[in-house]
C-alpha cells in the first residue's frame, strides 16, 4: 500500500504520514493566528526554508540600523524644538504688540474720561487709572520672568 499524498509505505490516513503532520500543523497555525489557510501554508513553508545562517546574517545590521535611526531622530528633535522656539518667539513678540496696543487703548479712555466734569465720570477714571496701573505691573513682571499671584 501506498500514499497517495507523500508516496510513502503506508495508507492515506495514516497519522504518522508527514504530508498529514503537515496539514495539522497548518490547520493550528490558521486557528491561533486568524489567517486563510493559504496564507498559514505560505507562512509555514517559508519559516522552514530559512536555516540558522540566513538568520545570523539579517541580525548582523540592526545595530548599525539601531544606531542610524537614533542619531536621524536625535537631529529631527533638535530640528523640531528650534522651529517651536521660533514660533514662541513670534508668538511673544505678537502677544507683547497686542499688549502695547491695549495699554495705549486703555490710556486714551483714561484721558477721555479725566477731562469730563461728571463726579461718577472721574471715578471710572481713576479706577482706570489703576487697571493701568497694575497692567504695567503685569508686563514688568512678565518682561522678568515671573509670575503674578493675581494671574
Amino acid at each position: 500500500m501506498q500514499c497517495i499524498n507523500c508516496k510513502g509505505n503506508h495508507s492515506a490516513l495514516d497519522k504518522n504520514c508527514p504530508h498529514y503532520i503537515k496539514e495539522i500543523k497548518v490547520l493550528e497555525y490558521k486557528a491561533r493566528h486568524h489567517v486563510t489557510t493559504g496564507e498559514a501554508r505560505r507562512i509555514l513553508n517559508q519559516r522552514t526554508n530559512t536555516n540558522l545562517a540566513t538568520i545570523v546574517k539579517s541580525n548582523t545590521c540592526t545595530s548599525d540600523l539601531e544606531n542610524t535611526l537614533t542619531t536621524k531622530m536625535e537631529a529631527l528633535f533638535q530640528k523640531m524644538q528650534e522651529k517651536i522656539d521660533q514660533q514662541m518667539a513670534a508668538m511673544l513678540t505678537m502677544f507683547e504688540k497686542t499688549f502695547d496696543f491695549l495699554q495705549k487703548i486703555l490710556q486714551m479712555f483714561s484721558g477721555a474720561e479725566s477731562q469730563s466734569s461728571s463726579p461718577n465720570r472721574k471715578k471710572v477714571a481713576h479706577k482706570s487709572h489703576l487697571v493701568n496701573m497694575n497692567i504695567s505691573n503685569l508686563r514688568k513682571t512678565l518682561d522678568k520672568g515671573g509670575t503674578t499671584a493675581s494671574a
